[in-house]
């Protein structure tokens, strides 16, 4: 398609350039927009980057993890990753699925959830452009921590504090029950979060462990 000599002049840069071009459109409406100007517009975002932007989850899938893992490609354009309750229907399920190669990404060590708190780990290292990070684990029930060992837990807030563009962090639930408070452990060492975005929610727990005053 880029040889048509009726396209505009910026389909003549290269297609890494292109890329970066797209992937600086953070909004899914406006990935849609572009989408529509043209056969090759589509072709440039869908679903490279329509299934790229936000990720919503409800369930543990360890193949995504493992697929946005080993594709950093991907998983750089991601904006926002919200996990939730598998009963929390407050908003419609989002995550990639037509990239995903079955025969390496559904693989059954995949499942084990050492391996899966790995890929989720990898996965959001990648993700250099998160803006937004929601962690919501409220009544549960036979499952009350958010990950079945305390380490995992803290996997996942260590690697999320040195995202460079993150904003917002929202954890709701039964976070750090293994965490000293602050004043026992002043460089927070038992639960490796820091309050670098510029919006903070998290529970009241979380705030009286970290030394945060409530906003």
């Amino acid at each position: 398609m880029k040889q048509s000599r009726n396209l505009p002049a910026v389909f003549g840069l290269p297609d890494e350039i292109l890329e970066e071009i797209v992937a600086e459109l953070d909004q899914h409406k406006d990935l849609i927009s572009f989408a529509l100007a043209s056969r090759l517009c589509a072709a440039l975002v869908i679903p490279h980057h329509t299934e790229y932007r936000i990720l919503r989850v409800r369930h543990p899938l360890p193949n995504m993890w493992a697929h946005l893992a080993r594709r950093a490609d991907l998983a750089r354009n991601v904006r926002e990753v919200h996990i939730c309750e598998r009963h929390n229907y407050l908003s419609p399920d989002h995550y990639p699925n037509t990239l995903i190669d079955m025969n390496i990404d559904s693989a059954f060590t995949n499942a084990e959830e050492s391996v899966r708190i790995r890929n989720i780990c990898e996965a959001l290292s990648h993700m250099r452009r998160l803006q937004v990070f929601t962690w919501s684990w409220m009544d549960v029930l036979g499952q009350q921590r958010p990950t079945s060992h305390p380490n995992h837990e803290n996997a996942v807030t260590t690697t999320l504090s040195k995202l460079p563009a993150l904003e917002k962090l929202n954890l709701s639930g039964k976070f750090a029950l293994h965490a000293l408070s602050s004043q026992m452990d002043t460089s927070s060492m038992t639960y490796p979060v820091s309050p670098q975005p510029r919006f903070v929610t998290l529970s009241p727990r979380l705030y009286t462990i970290l030394g945060l005053e409530s906003c």
